[in-house]
């Protein structure tokens, strides 16, 4: 019988705090097996939040840190609300929809930038639970340490992305954790 590779997601937030309960403006992410070409992902997963989040934490600092982003990042995080829509998906949804796209995606590793911040924010507005098993939560910092400026660069602009979105940010994490399984790879490939 045979074994599929281990899957794998990166999970990127856009928030308006830095805080465990801050209020999350958007959810990215992407998805891919283990020894998939770096940069190409069998699946994404993208949602805009609903404004109405009682509770949840708003930094004065962090808001002003959007008012100096790009034009793009700051509508594509703020887009609908500025707008006036406010037919967002409530946050339960989200959090219930990005459970349900892991789930899809087997037992995956979940890969965010920071696990202190990401996985902990998600945790904290799912009521105290991670939507994912504990133990497949991976730091995407850790192995970005193993990817060059120029490699980081290159699947920058292979990927063609808006920095500072949820979506974009995903992608760029994940490409970066592609490549450094790419070469951990190699690495056992050779030691055998």
């Amino acid at each position: 019988m045979d074994v599929l590779p281990q899957a794998h997601a990166c999970i990127d937030l856009e928030t308006l705090s830095l805080r465990v309960d801050a209020f999350i403006l958007s959810i990215g992410a992407c998805s891919w097996l283990e020894g998939d070409e770096p940069g190409v992902f069998r699946g994404v997963f993208a949602m805009n939040i609903n404004p109405h989040q009682p509770g949840r934490h708003i930094d004065a600092a962090t808001v002003a840190w959007w008012a100096m982003q790009s034009q793009e990042a700051r509508e594509a995080a703020f887009g609908d609300i500025a707008s006036g829509v406010v037919d967002l998906p409530p946050l339960s949804f989200a959090l219930s929809a990005l459970k349900t796209w892991l789930v899809g995606l087997g037992s995956p590793k979940v890969w965010t930038n920071d696990p202190s911040f990401d996985a902990a924010v998600l945790k904290h507005a799912n009521g105290g639970e991670l939507l994912w098993h504990f133990r497949n939560t991976r730091c995407c910092r850790t192995a970005a340490d193993f990817v060059s400026d120029e490699e980081y660069d290159a699947m920058k602009a292979a990927l063609s992305i808006t920095k500072h979105t949820a979506l974009g940010d995903a992608m760029l994490s994940g490409g970066c954790v592609q490549l450094y399984q790419q070469k951990t790879s190699a690495l056992r490939v050779a030691a055998r």
